[in-house]
């Protein structure tokens, strides 16, 4: 647990230096929580919170980084 911290930690430090890619991410992960708010209306809250929502708005924000 301390290394995976440790990394996002390095990977965080590098994107404040780059703020392209920090701003590329944000936009990437809003779209991502607006796609899961309007598709889970009646709980939006919920699917975000969700492991499932998690993974899918870490997969857009790193799928903005790459593009």
């Amino acid at each position: 647990m301390a290394a995976i911290s440790r990394a996002l930690g390095l990977v965080l430090a590098a994107l404040v230096e780059n703020q392209d890619a920090l701003y590329a991410m944000t936009f990437g992960s809003l779209v991502a929580i607006g796609e899961l708010v309007s598709r889970y209306r009646d709980h939006p809250i919920r699917a975000v919170r969700s492991l499932p929502g998690l993974t899918y708005i870490g997969i857009n924000a790193a799928a903005a980084l790459l593009a």
